[in-house]
């Protein structure tokens, strides 16, 4: 299902979402952030980023090398008598594997005063595995040939999920400053998304209860799970592409912020007759919180959605299922667990929600044009039919200014793996990193996180003239009485 439904598996980009210099791209992370920004006009026409990771299947070191990604035809190392090329880690702790592109296309920012607004639009690749049994997935990797794991009852009674889902968005974005004092300056942002959904698909198991014999034979005493698909294929055929249009769901998507800064000098009045002409006062130090990702993709075209009530089979000879199309695994499956070929598929329609998280943003001015950032990711789920996203905390010193940035993130995925990555801007481009490990041979390599960005930024108190002679904050109402422009 999972193969069918992606064609590929970054997720916070805190080299870039972090910056004062980030304009729409930030909007991802804290919609707020539009009016902490130190641009008053931000133009992005394309960034994005890939990400993916596990805690199960790995190339090793020895054998890995990124270059091979990049290749049309790439080959890798085979070994043991099915001739994998990776390897898996067998232990006992519960299995988790995340993934997503995202792309931004044509997007905008503008800062008018007190508010700010922004408009979207993006496509999204999302793939997760969440507490997956350990010796579910040795099953799964060895084709049930795990002759350590036979003749064991495992009965896992602990929530776990897979979801995977495609989609599009557009969306705008609205930000304004709901308090200004002397130092004290406070901002909340919206964003509201709708949601095209262009494939999905999912399983949520809160129970099963089985024993594997030997690798033909599988024996389920109790299975309880929900599930859905929904998938750009002919059920009857698997032909590309099947019935209906470009999209076979649709739902929306919000994103809440709230900022605090501590500025540096008191924010005076904020008249001025030029957009360009905006002042911008630097903080001491600056308190974010969001909650992004909030909404669901209802899937109601070439739609099934799945349940196994507590049902049981002896599942013999197994190995010998042979696919042939979506319709008629449905129809096995529906005929094994409850004797007719009807009753497995329950409906017309379901959902997938978006991987929700709380986002906690905290940076530090440190002296000119030197910062630290540190940031919290907590993922959460809204509903068992959810894509989960990984938790990760941050903390990334940087260096930026109008044409130049550099930053150094170092984080602990899933509050427990130690990473390092560098993000550098010049100009109009953006390309960084949060796993900069990931492209050399150092360690074993279980998944990968790259993202850019091509944008042009407009910079708070730089107006131009016909000469484009650049002039800084109220130097530009002088300039513009003397020149009579």
């Amino acid at each position: 299902m999972f193969i069918l439904t992606t064609s590929g598996s970054s997720q916070e980009m805190f080299g870039m979402t972090n910056s004062n210099y980030a304009g729409s791209v930030g909007v991802i992370q804290n919609p707020s952030s539009m009016l902490t920004s130190k641009l008053y006009f931000d133009i992005n026409l394309l960034s994005g980023g890939a990400f993916a990771d596990n805690n199960y299947v790995y190339f090793s070191k020895n054998e890995y090398k990124f270059s091979r990604f990049l290749q049309a035809n790439p080959s890798f190392p085979e070994h043991g008598e099915t001739g994998d090329i990776v390897y898996d880690n067998y232990n006992k702790d519960l299995k988790s594997a995340y993934g997503n592109i995202r792309v931004m296309g044509p997007s905008a920012m503008v800062v008018s005063g007190k508010h700010a607004f922004a408009i979207y639009s993006g496509v999204r690749v999302g793939v997760s595995a969440h507490n997956a049994p350990y010796e579910l997935a040795k099953f799964v990797f060895e084709e049930l040939d795990a002759p350590e794991q036979f003749n064991v009852r495992y009965n896992d009674t602990k929530k776990f999920g897979f979801a995977a889902m495609a989609w599009g968005e557009v969306g705008v974005s609205y930000a304004y400053s709901v308090y200004e004092k002397r130092l004290d300056h406070v901002a909340a942002g919206i964003t509201i998304k709708k949601l095209f959904g262009y494939s999905g698909g999912y399983i949520a198991g809160n129970n099963i209860d089985y024993m594997v014999p030997n690798a033909d034979t599988i024996f389920i005493y109790n299975l309880n799970a929900k599930g859905g698909l929904s998938l750009p294929v002919d059920y009857g055929n698997n032909e590309y592409p099947g019935p209906g249009g470009l999209f076979r769901g649709s739902g929306w998507g919000f994103d809440l912020g709230f900022t605090y800064e501590k500025k540096l000098k008191e924010i005076s009045n904020r008249h001025y007759s030029n957009l360009c002409a905006q002042k911008y006062v630097d903080y001491q130090y600056r308190l974010g919180v969001s909650l992004v990702d909030i909404g669901s993709i209802k899937f109601t075209q070439n739609a099934r959605a799945l349940s196994f009530d507590n049902v049981s089979h002896n599942w013999y000879e197994v190995s010998d299922l042979n696919y042939t199309d979506i319709d008629s695994t449905l129809i096995e499956f529906s005929n094994r667990f409850y004797g007719n070929p009807t009753q497995l598929v329950s409906g017309n329609s379901f959902k997938i929600f978006l991987p929700t998280a709380l986002s906690v943003q905290f940076d530090y001015h440190l002296a000119a044009n030197y910062y630290l950032n540190s940031s919290l990711y907590y993922g959460f789920q809204l509903n068992a039919a959810s894509l989960h996203r990984s938790s990760q905390i941050s903390v990334t010193p940087r260096y930026e200014s109008r044409y130049l940035e550099a930053s150094l993130p170092i984080s602990l995925y899933e509050f427990s793996k130690p990473r390092i990555g560098l993000a550098l801007r010049l100009g109009f481009l953006t390309l960084g990193s949060d796993k900069l490990g990931s492209f050399f041979n150092m360690n074993d390599f279980y998944g990968m996180d790259i993202y850019f960005a091509i944008k042009f930024n407009f910079s708070k108190g730089h107006c131009r003239d016909g000469g484009f002679n650049g002039c800084e904050n109220n130097e530009f109402l002088r300039f513009r009485k003397k020149s009579r422009w």
